[in-house]
C-alpha cells in the first residue's frame, strides 16, 4: 500500500460545519433575533441556510416579490452576502483592502448582510412565503359535500378577514396605498401592484380569493353588490 502525505502540511484543516447550525430554532423566531441585533455566525450561517433552502421551493414570481422587498436582492443575493460575511476568506481580503482589523470587517460584513431584514415588511413577506410552502394538499381522502350554498356565517368570516387585510397593510402595499392614502390625481393602478396585492391576499393567514370576498359581500347584502366576477378571469 502506497500512501502520499505530499502537501497535506501545506494548509490549516478543519471539520466542515453543517450551514443549518440552530435546527432547533424555528424560522420566524431566527428572523426577529436577527432584526433585533443577534449577529453570532451560527444565526447568520443558519438563516442563509433556511434562505436558500426557501429559494429551492419557490418560483420566479415569488423571487420578484421578494426583491423588490429587499431592495433588488433576490434570496440566492441574501444568503451570498450572509456567508460572504462570515467567510474567514472573504473577511481577510475585506480587512486587508480596508485596511481594518479582521474583526472590524467581519462586524461590518455581518451588518451589512442582516441590513435588509431590519425592514417589518420584509420579514413579513418572508414569513408569509415561507408557510405556504409548508401548506399540504390532501389528494388521497374523499370529501363529502355536506352544504352547497354560502351560509352567511362564512361570508361574515371572509368580509372580516379581509377588512383585517387592509387593516395591515394599508401602509405596505402599492395598491393600498394608492386607494387609501395618494391624492386622487395619483391614483393609478397598474398591473404589477394589482398582482402583488391579489398574492397578498392569497398567502396565509389570509388565504383570501377575490372571487370568494366579491360572493360573500353578495351573501350579506345583495342590493348594494353589483357586477358579475364570472365576467373577469382569475387575474382579475
Amino acid at each position: 500500500m502506497l500512501v502520499d502525505a505530499v502537501g497535506v502540511t501545506e494548509s490549516l484543516k478543519h471539520v466542515a460545519q453543517p450551514l443549518d447550525r440552530e435546527r432547533k430554532t424555528g424560522f420566524d423566531r431566527l428572523i426577529d433575533e436577527i432584526a433585533a441585533g443577534r449577529r453570532d455566525d451560527d444565526a447568520v450561517s443558519t438563516l442563509a441556510a433556511r434562505l436558500a433552502s426557501l429559494d429551492r421551493k419557490i418560483d420566479d414570481k415569488a423571487r420578484e416579490v421578494i426583491a423588490r422587498a429587499a431592495g433588488g436582492l433576490e434570496p440566492k443575493a441574501l444568503v451570498h452576502k450572509l456567508l460572504d460575511a462570515i467567510d474567514p476568506d472573504t473577511i481577510e481580503r475585506e480587512a486587508a483592502a480596508r485596511q481594518i482589523s479582521p474583526e472590524a470587517a467581519a462586524e461590518a460584513f455581518k451588518e451589512e448582510a442582516c441590513r435588509p431584514f431590519d425592514d417589518p415588511a420584509l420579514r413579513r413577506l418572508l414569513k408569509d412565503i415561507k408557510r405556504q410552502t409548508e401548506i399540504r394538499i390532501d389528494t388521497i381522502s374523499t370529501d363529502a359535500v355536506i352544504s352547497s350554498g354560502y351560509d352567511s356565517a362564512r361570508a361574515q368570516d371572509t368580509v372580516e378577514r379581509f377588512r383585517q387585510f387592509l387593516a395591515e397593510h394599508r401602509d405596505t402595499l402599492t395598491a393600498l396605498q394608492i386607494l387609501y392614502t395618494r391624492p386622487h390625481a395619483t391614483r393609478r393602478l397598474d398591473h404589477a401592484a394589482i398582482e402583488e396585492l391579489r398574492d397578498a391576499m392569497r398567502r396565509p393567514p389570509w388565504l383570501l380569493e377575490p372571487v370568494d370576498i366579491w360572493r360573500a359581500y353578495k351573501r350579506l347584502d345583495d342590493d348594494r353588490v353589483k357586477g358579475n366576477p364570472a365576467r373577469y378571469s382569475p387575474t382579475s
